[in-house]
């Protein structure tokens, strides 16, 4: 029910929203697909029984969640070694979807099905969405904020059926923008569809503002509303999760502490690690009852002056760079999987496959196996996190690289190894060769390197415009 949901809701917003979206790609000829698409989902350690747990997606081609896989069909590697079959390796798989297997052949066929697909988890969903002018912009003959709060309501809003696609009555929404400040929309995030659906509307028409856009402190707000609810988030009987799904096409411009504007992009560094303590900070104080998103509104890229595999030029203005890209580096640290839990950036010109991506994060989260396993004592690889399924014959893969730890932390929660580090600079050059062709979650790529344009000299008295597509 809730893949069928998730394909229906996909071609209703690709439909209604963007149907002169489509992007031209050179795709080159795809491999054959594997029969069992296997996906890691998340790691964490558990700190009640020291033990180490895995999210693990196993599917079918209709991407329906293989059920009843026991141990012995799981080969798990943690940091490229693999995981000893012992008393602590167990596998286990979200009762949800044992209860919608046996559904269908429950005497009350369909109208069970349709009871039990309602998600258990009452989520807490807080978007943080870009209101800079930049927004005004059009894809597919809309601006972007109209698109986005459309999107938004496809999310969270039923459709003629009284069926959600994503978050449905039991979800409470909330939703803060920000220009060069944080706008609330909403007063307090709400499960009543008549006070969001008149939110959705100011948002479309917002008059956007301002070229430097407050997303650190618009992110900050949220997380201080998170950890001010957290007691609500501890207890078990609530079942409740928050959520943080932030939109951008910006770089950060704006100091979160002060409200001044940052000129130069290197000046950042230590506020998007700052941030990064503030989300570790706010996953302790719910009890890790929490995840964030990054939908990045635009594509990665570098010029003479910003550069992706090294700190930024002293003379990259932030003016000037996100006028023709996203700042990669900085989402990517801010958004890995490692420091929010799981969730995760991705980035794409197209705001329907930024909403599909979404929608297939949590319809897996909802399904997945969770392995639980004792840590082996060697690392061959500090960054590959590995699962393998054999079913009938046929091993199907896949992995999580953490390749997200790059500029100097502010914690030392966080350990960055050489091996990251490497693997992160590749991954995000590899990008710039690959975008707009595929959506890209920074946290799963690999890759080479290309090197950047020279540097072209200018006449004197001259001085080269950019002007923001």
């Amino acid at each position: 029910m809730r893949s069928l949901l998730r394909t229906r809701s996909t071609a209703a917003l690709a439909a209604l929203l963007l149907p002169a979206l489509a992007i031209a790609q050179d795709t080159p000829a795809p491999a054959e697909p594997c029969p069992y698409p296997v996906q890691v989902l998340w790691h964490a350690d558990a700190t009640e029984d020291g033990l180490h747990r895995m999210g693990v997606s196993v599917t079918n081609q209709n991407g329906q969640q293989v059920p009843n896989l026991g141990p012995d069909v799981f080969q798990i590697f943690h940091k490229g070694t693999e995981v000893e079959k012992n008393d602590a390796f167990k596998v286990s798989q979200s009762k949800n979807v044992l209860d919608q297997a046996a559904a269908a052949n429950d005497e009350q066929g369909a109208a069970t099905a349709k009871a039990l697909a309602s998600d258990p988890i009452n989520y807490d969903v807080y978007f943080a969405v870009d209101l800079t002018k930049s927004m005004a912009d059009e894809v597919g003959g809309k601006p972007k904020k109209q698109v986005v709060a459309e999107i938004i309501k496809e999310l969270t809003s039923p459709n003629k059926e009284g069926q959600y696609a994503l978050f449905d009555a039991n979800d409470r929404v909330y939703i803060a923008g920000f220009t060069e400040k944080v706008v609330q929309i909403t007063e307090a995030p709400t499960a009543k569809r008549d006070k969001l659906i008149p939110a959705l509307g100011n948002l479309a028409q917002y008059e956007v503002e301002g070229d430097y856009a407050a997303f650190y402190g618009a992110v900050a707000h949220n997380l201080s509303l998170i950890t001010q609810a957290a007691d609500q988030y501890k207890d078990p009987s609530k079942k409740r999760q928050a959520v943080l799904i932030a939109i951008t096409d910006s770089f950060n411009g704006i100091d979160p502490a002060s409200g001044n504007r940052l000129k130069y992009c290197r000046y950042n560094d230590e506020h998007t690690d700052a941030l990064r303590q503030s989300i570790i900070d706010t996953r302790t104080a719910v009890g890790e009852q929490f995840k964030m998103y990054v939908l990045g509104l635009g594509k990665i890229g570098e010029d003479d002056r910003y550069r992706l595999k090294e700190d930024n030029h002293r003379y990259c203005k932030i003016e000037d760079s996100q006028a023709q890209f996203l700042d990669g580096k900085s989402l990517a640290l801010v958004a890995s999987p490692k420091i929010t839990n799981g969730g995760g950036l991705n980035v794409s010109e197209n705001p329907v496959e930024l909403a599909d991506w979404l929608l297939g994060k949590f319809e897996a989260l909802k399904t997945a196996y969770e392995i639980t396993y004792a840590i082996p004592k060697e690392a061959a690889d500090g960054s590959l996190y590995r699962a393998a399924v054999t079913i009938l014959e046929t091993t199907c893969s896949g992995e999580l690289i953490e390749a997200n730890q790059f500029i100097r932390q502010a914690t030392k929660k966080v350990d960055t190894s050489p091996s990251e580090v490497a693997l992160f600079l590749g991954s995000l050059l590899l990008a710039l060769l690959f975008l707009p062709r595929t959506l890209v979650n920074l946290g799963n790529l690999g890759g080479g390197e290309k090197k950047p344009a020279p540097k072209k000299k200018q006449a004197a008295g001259t001085k080269k415009k950019r002007k923001k597509k």
